[in-house]
This record gives structure tokens, C-alpha cells and sequence, in this order.
């Protein structure tokens, strides 16, 4: 399940449709977007409102939601979220609902911080050929106690 329409959600998608033949499950407030993406006829287009209808393994987040200003914003009910294994939360954030439902029901998470660290040190090695000591950075960023 993809949820959001914007650039990252239809950059994800991109990726997905090459890499896997499952169908993937798109929900987004506008679905209007959807119709500048090149959709498989396999995969589901769903209106925000009819989020809890979707069903699936793995979540990604890549709307704003779960960022600071709307950290306290439910994408999906309780029930609905339990079905997932794991959730990617792409809006950075040191806590949100949807972080705290994956540990309340022991989901695998990734979230918008520890993803944009590791995007990060990918990009420093194809730009610069260097390898960085992930320890050390995380420890000038302060981010041992996130991931």
C-alpha cells in the first residue's frame, strides 16, 4: 500500500512496478494525479476517504503526515493498522502516531530519519567514492537513539 500522489509516492511507485509483479494499492486525498502516472492495470487506485478498506503487507508513507505539524494525525484506524508487517514513514519526525502504533503492535518500521540517513550515506558514496562511518555519524547527528 502507497499512500500519497506527490513526487516521492510516484518515485516509489516507479521503483516498485519495476522490481515486483504484485499489485500495489495506491490511496491518496486527490487521486486526479494519478492520471499523469503510468498505472499498471493491475494495481488499485483508492480515494483517501476508503483507506480503511485497503488491505495489505507493507505500508509506505509518503504523505506529510506523521511530520511535526501533523504528528498527531491517524492514517489508519487500530484494526486496519495491526494487518501490516511493515511500514515505511518517510515524513521525518522524532515521534508520530503511526511510529507509535508500529511499536504498540511490534510492526518492522522504518522511519523518515533513519531512511534519510542511509539515502544520505548511499548518495555520499556514489558522489564522493568515500565510505563514512555510519557510527560516527550517528553519533555528531545524535541519532542513536532513533535507529
Amino acid at each position: 500500500v502507497l499512500l500519497g500522489n506527490g513526487a516521492m509516492g510516484e518515485t516509489i511507485y516507479n521503483y516498485l512496478k519495476k522490481e515486483f509483479i504484485n499489485k500495489i494499492i495506491l490511496c491518496s486525498r486527490s487521486t486526479y494525479k494519478f492520471k499523469n502516472w503510468n498505472l499498471r492495470k493491475k494495481d488499485q487506485k483508492f480515494k483517501w476517504k476508503n483507506r480503511n478498506q485497503i488491505g495489505g503487507n507493507i505500508l509506505i508513507n509518503s504523505t506529510p503526515i506523521g511530520m511535526n505539524h501533523t504528528s498527531k494525525l491517524m492514517i489508519f484506524n487500530e484494526k486496519k493498522i495491526k494487518q501490516f508487517k511493515f511500514i515505511l514513514d518517510l515524513p521525518i519526525a522524532d515521534s508520530n502516531i503511526l511510529m507509535m502504533q508500529a511499536k504498540k503492535y511490534k510492526i518492522k518500521y522504518i522511519g523518515g530519519k533513519e531512511f534519510g540517513f542511509y539515502q544520505g550515506l548511499e548518495q555520499s558514496k556514489i558522489y564522493t567514492k568515500k565510505r563514512f562511518d555510519e557510527k560516527k555519524l550517528k553519533k555528531i547527528l545524535n541519532y542513536e537513539k532513533f535507529f
